[in-house]
C-alpha cells in the first residue's frame, strides 16, 4: 500500500499518509514513518518539513496520466554507458576520479601544447 503512493495525486499525498497510518498493522507503521520522513517530509510544530526526496522526484500519477516514462531508464542508462567507457562493473569514487583526471588530461593537452 506504502507503494501506491507513487500513483496518488501529489496533492492527496498528506491525507492518504494519514489513512494509512489508521488502515496499516501497526508492525507496518515505523515503515510507513521512514517513508513520511524521506519522502513526503514529517510535521514538526504545524508544519510539514522539507523531504529528503520530494514527491516531484518520485510520484508518477501524472506520467500515467500523460502516457509518459514511469521509470528513470535514462538514468540507468548512463550509468551503463559510464560503466562500460570505463571497463568496470561498479564505478566507485576512486575509479570516478581517476578516469575523470585521465580524460581532463587529454581534454587539456591540447591546450597546453599551443
Amino acid at each position: 500500500m506504502i507503494l501506491a503512493l507513487a500513483f496518488v495525486k501529489i496533492d492527496d499525498i498528506y491525507n492518504s499518509v494519514n489513512l494509512l497510518y489508521d488502515e496499516l498493522p501497526e508492525e507496518i507503521c515505523p515503515l510507513l514513518g521512514w517513508f513520511e520522513e524521506n519522502y513526503i517530509g514529517t510535521v514538526v510544530r504545524n508544519r510539514r518539513r522539507n523531504p529528503l526526496f520530494p514527491a516531484i522526484i518520485w510520484n508518477v500519477h501524472d506520467r500515467v496520466l500523460n502516457k509518459e516514462d514511469r521509470t528513470n531508464n535514462y538514468a540507468d542508462a548512463a550509468n551503463r554507458r559510464l560503466n562500460l567507457q570505463m571497463a568496470v562493473d561498479r564505478v566507485g569514487i576512486y575509479i570516478m576520479f581517476k578516469e575523470n583526471t585521465k580524460w581532463l588530461r587529454h581534454l587539456l593537452l591540447p591546450i597546453r601544447n599551443r
